[in-house]
């Protein structure tokens, strides 16, 4: 099967999926959150405009929701084959595990930009409807769409290597997603200082025009982080485990834990 086949038989999964939902509802937190911010900026009698609604939406996104939230989808889409029983089946079928991975990565890259889009749907209707804020032009509405949707792919660009690290072992893809988490917390303290632009997750202000960007932040430093980053994961993918050492270690896991629940009872 080629690649794309394999990425529409992914993307379809994942349309079914209830993970999905679950990463709609973060993002929607994110968004609310956001938004409450402002309200209270506004109660107090401070005047918001839209582009700061756009600024504290991505700042709230990378560093409280999306890598953790893009690491569990994504790792998400990796396990469930374990779960349902199907990476076992896939044996069958002349495709090696790499191609089935990176169609996975591409999938997620896919979901990643989805959520970035439906940020920035409920951002705009939040500016515009519930909290009517100045400086909506078409210029704002532009820049916080790229700046949204960008640093949402970049955030997932930047936790790849962690999913695909996370497909070693069934259920391994929740620590994987508590190790981004982590790290997304990180943002918090690299903020705009010098070394924002080579640290993965803040690597992408720069891209993007974020104003969090630290100054003297060079656009060809954050290309280059994510090149080291895209390479590493290119790595991770080509020595990744067979499907038979995959499935034994499955098994194993299965069997310990089957062991262990007999023995407390």
């Amino acid at each position: 099967m080629s690649l794309r086949g394999l990425l529409c038989c992914e993307v379809t999964k994942t349309k079914r999926d209830n993970i999905l939902l679950a990463g709609l509802a973060a993002v929607l937190l994110s968004v609310g959150y956001s938004t409450f911010q402002m309200y209270l900026g506004m109660s107090v009698g401070e005047r918001m405009y839209f582009d700061l609604l756009s600024y504290v939406v991505v700042f709230n996104n990378t560093t409280l929701v999306l890598p953790a939230t893009l690491a569990l989808v994504g790792g998400h889409m990796i396990d469930r084959e374990y779960g349902a029983g199907t990476l076992k089946s896939i044996l069958t079928i002349p495709v090696p595990f790499q191609r089935l991975l990176v169609a996975k990565l591409l999938a997620g890259g896919l979901v990643s930009l989805l959520f970035g889009i439906t940020s920035f749907t409920l951002t705009l209707a939040s500016g515009t409807l519930l909290l009517r804020l100045d400086g909506v032009t078409v210029d704002g509405i532009c820049l916080a769409c790229w700046q949204i949707c960008g640093m949402s792919l970049l955030c997932y660009l930047a936790v790849t290597p962690v999913i695909v690290l996370a497909t070693r072992r069934r259920g391994l893809y929740t620590v994987g997603a508590g190790v981004a988490f982590l790290l997304s917390l990180t943002c918090l303290f690299v903020g705009s200082s010098s070394v924002s632009d080579v640290f993965p997750i803040t690597a992408g202000y720069a891209l993007v025009g974020y104003a969090a960007a630290s100054e003297t932040a060079a656009p060809l430093t954050s290309l280059a982080v994510f090149a080291g980053v895209l390479a590493i994961t290119a790595a991770l993918v080509r020595h990744s485990p067979s499907y038979d050492s995959l499935v034994a270690t499955s098994a194993k896991a299965k069997g310990r834990a089957s062991r262990k629940a007999k023995a407390s009872q």
